[in-house]
């Protein structure tokens, strides 16, 4: 009775301590009930779940109430077989899964003496009704087919219900339901793709992530289960495209040019060069047909843009004043530029300068896939993106430069028991690296009250990366389905900081 009782107890406290798993977030489930005509349950029912492109084949039997359920499936676009002695085969075409979906399928089966079958198409469900979860999912049609700026696929959070733009609408502007960006929490296949040091993501990426990279994804802003976490914000589950027994793949090029724009009011010097190159292409298809299958993606971005900066340096009259009072000063009144025009301050003038920023990022994905049988199956991918961001400080053109590499990646493994029993396992490492540089004029920092600040040297270093191991087990139990699984989590952290210095001065 003492070891019954303490196995009860370990077991409830295995399930209040399961934290939050990714281990089917990224993936769907496909559940219904089989009657005959008169409404009656079929028990014993043979379901067969194909995706023909991808090589899945799944399989399980109704029960006693004539209920199926086919969990962790992956996203796409099935074949749903139902085959009972006595019974006219049923087969559903074009039932399309997206990540996250919990979607119920019924199933009524007609009497028929003679072998036959009937084919059908299936619907899109008008409504969710298999749970209370607030959100949004975008499938691979509408994430290529809407016009997207940049080709940024974060835009398309704004369409999620509780969504809030507070700048620019990309990853490190929107928020959910009032709460902060940095309470977002972002999964890449399943495992953590947050930024690491900060929960947001860095925010010069334009291309951490690419569009042609991405299969689908899910913005879950409110009620979602417990399999998602580490965030009170929105999560948001992305898919990354993989390879299927046809082969696809594509080419492009974007490109803007200051030919084609106008001139702005602030560009007093003319209109500043500006040209933007984006680029890219992917590939996918099969190695061994319906056993293993390749996706490939390359994105390229290279920007020069041209802008004007202004900026207030001393007068020459105030440099002669200065120099004669007080000569060990010529090195400070020398890292000012001599002014372009004129100001009513006989001290001050105003500095015009139009410098470059050069900005180029490159992106790359690679994954592969592998069928061992209907019951074993893998995958791994692999993300990267690099860039490099020069950027203006003042007029002048004092810069910063970024220099940042994030990687994610990820190897699961599936294991198909038997159709009542589940089991997953998942490794992910999600790496983020940040150099910059600020390269000043002068060395140290400058400030004189009334004239631009001279930036100081610095040189700051931040290294951030996540290991995360993910076990899951689902098991159905009658009309009852059970999730067991956990994540351990190793996170390493390297910060670096060469400090500044700063000097101050104020005028008379």
């Amino acid at each position: 009775m003492r070891h019954s009782a303490c196995r009860a107890l370990l077991l409830a406290l295995l399930c209040l301590s399961i934290q939050a798993v990714y281990a089917q977030v990224d993936r769907a489930t496909l559940n219904g009930t089989v009657t005959d005509p008169s409404g009656a349950i079929v028990p014993g029912a043979q379901i067969t779940a194909e995706a023909p492109m991808i090589g899945v084949k799944r399989q399980t039997l109704t029960d006693a109430a004539g209920v199926y359920r086919l969990p962790s499936l992956p996203v796409g676009s099935y074949v749903l077989t139902v085959v009972k002695d006595g019974f006219q085969t049923k087969k559903i075409e074009g039932l399309v899964l997206t990540v996250g979906q919990v979607r119920t399928l019924d199933v009524p089966l007609d009497i028929t003496a003679t072998a036959t079958e009937v084919v059908v198409t299936a619907e899109a469900p008008a409504l969710q009704q298999n749970n209370a979860e607030i959100g949004l999912a975008i499938d691979q049609n509408q994430v290529s087919a809407i016009p997207l700026n940049g080709r940024n696929w974060t835009a398309l959070l704004m369409l999620a219900p509780g969504a809030t733009n507070t700048g620019e609408g990309n990853q490190n502007t929107i928020r959910f339901n009032g709460r902060s960006r940095d309470d977002n929490n972002f999964t890449f296949d399943g495992v953590d793709a947050t930024g690491v040091k900060d929960p947001r993501q860095e925010a010069n990426l334009r291309l951490n992530i690419s569009l042609d990279a991405i299969s689908e994804f899910r913005v879950s802003s409110g009620l979602y289960n417990a399999e998602s976490g580490n965030g009170a914000g929105a999560q948001m589950n992305l898919v990354s495209k993989s390879g299927s027994n046809e082969f696809h793949g594509g080419l492009f090029e974007y490109f803007r040019n200051d030919k084609l724009d106008a001139r702005r009011p602030t560009d007093l010097l003319g209109k500043p060069p500006f040209r933007l190159n984006q680029f890219g292409g992917n590939l996918g298809g099969r190695i061994v047909q319906d056993k293993t299958f390749f996706f490939v993606n390359y994105e390229g971005l290279e920007q020069r843009l041209a802008t004007t900066l202004t900026g207030s340096v001393p007068s020459e009259s105030l440099r002669q004043q200065v120099l004669a009072a007080s000569p060990a000063l010529r090195p400070v009144i020398e890292a000012y530029k001599p002014g372009t025009a004129r100001t009513s301050n006989a001290d001050v003038d105003t500095l015009t300068s139009v410098g470059s920023q050069p900005w180029t990022e490159k992106s790359g994905m690679f994954r592969l896939d592998h069928r061992f049988n209907d019951s074993n199956s893998m995958f791994v991918r692999y993300n990267v993106d690099d860039g490099r961001i020069d950027e203006l400080r003042n007029a002048l053109l004092e810069t910063r430069t970024s220099n940042f590499r994030t990687q994610n990646g990820v190897v699961q493994f599936q294991h198909v028991f038997s159709p009542a029993l589940l089991g997953e396992i998942r490794l992910g490492v999600n790496r983020s690296a940040l150099h910059r540089d600020t390269n000043g004029t002068f060395g140290e920092g400058i400030s004189i009250s009334g004239l631009m600040s001279l930036q100081p040297d610095r040189s700051e270093v931040e290294v951030g990366t996540s290991y995360g191991l993910l076990p899951s087990l689902t098991w159905i139990r009658g009309r009852h389905t059970w999730k067991f699984g956990g994540e351990i989590r190793k996170i390493d952290l390297v910060l670096s900081d060469t400090g500044q210095i700063t000097t101050s001065f104020s005028s008379r």
